[in-house]
């Protein structure tokens, strides 16, 4: 069950659902907007300068807790990822509009970090990273309507990657 969905004025009045995890039952699903409850009590005319004023996200970049810094560097180096520093605690990990950030730090612990990717072919990104040098679980289809891979770096951080299934 997730948040309900607000509905803007450009919005059309039914939309699809683009989620594709595995809690969804079907690939796609059309899902009816709602107003937010505290939108919903104003008067139609204040409701614009309310939409106005919630703020949208606009991306998202995970961080990685990493023990060794030149280790987990090299690491996403080999992975097609280019890396550039803030400082010696720091890096950052680029790859094509992915930005993944490495702290090095023991609070919390590194490891357990979990990121999903939606790749347009999961077999190809495997044999790419199996070609780096990486451990990577062979790509399966899911009942969800997922193709999905993974792989754990030297921390113990989880990448699963997953493109439609092929009819």
């Amino acid at each position: 069950m997730g948040l309900p969905l607000v509905r803007r004025p450009e919005q059309p009045a039914k939309s699809t659902c683009a989620c594709e995890c595995p809690l969804a039952p079907t690939r796609k699903r059309a899902v009816e907007p709602q107003f937010d409850p505290e939108e919903a009590r104003l008067p139609r005319s204040a409701r614009a300068d309310y939409a106005a004023w919630v703020t949208r996200i606009v991306s998202v970049d995970p961080i990685f807790a990493v023990a060794d810094m030149p280790r987990a560097a090299e690491h996403y180096r080999r992975l097609g990822f280019e890396i550039s520093y803030h400082d010696e605690s720091y890096a950052f990990a680029e790859r094509r509009g992915l930005n993944l950030h490495l702290d090095l730090t023991d609070s919390p612990t590194p490891g357990g970090g979990l990121l999903y990717l939606h790749v347009d072919d999961a077999d190809r990104l495997a044999a790419e990273w199996r070609a780096a040098g990486a451990d990577v679980t062979a790509p399966r289809d899911y009942p969800w309507g997922k193709h999905e891979g993974s792989h754990t770096d030297p921390d113990g951080n989880t990448i699963r990657f997953g493109s439609p299934v092929r009819d």
